[in-house]
């Protein structure tokens, strides 16, 4: 469900440039890793804490970092409408990253 939501925001962004499409794309990979972290970690999810110990699983932090990575290059980048160049550069970087679970 997250890809597809991923996908549409991708789809907005491509049609109008708002920014909010990239910034709700990019809450949806948090929300899974916080869910399987923690399944993985034993928690209950209600523990007020949690968003603390969550934000320091291993797979969390990959997340962030992989996260602002992509920001700092996406934002060498002119603004949309783009050319197929361009396109072609940011499909690239995103064919030749690893998932989070590998």
């Amino acid at each position: 469900m997250n890809a597809a939501l991923v996908a549409a925001n991708i789809a907005g962004f491509m049609a109008d440039a708002r920014d909010v499409h990239i910034v709700e794309a990019m809450e949806y990979p948090l929300e899974s890793l916080h869910a399987y972290a923690i399944d993985q970690m034993g928690l209950v999810a209600y523990d007020k804490a949690i968003n603390n110990i969550v934000g320091g699983h291993p797979l969390v932090q990959k997340e962030a970092r992989t996260e602002e990575e992509d920001v700092a290059f996406l934002s060498t980048i002119e603004d949309p409408p783009w050319s197929e160049s361009k396109y072609s550069l940011v499909r690239g970087r995103a064919e030749t990253q690893q998932g989070l679970l590998r």
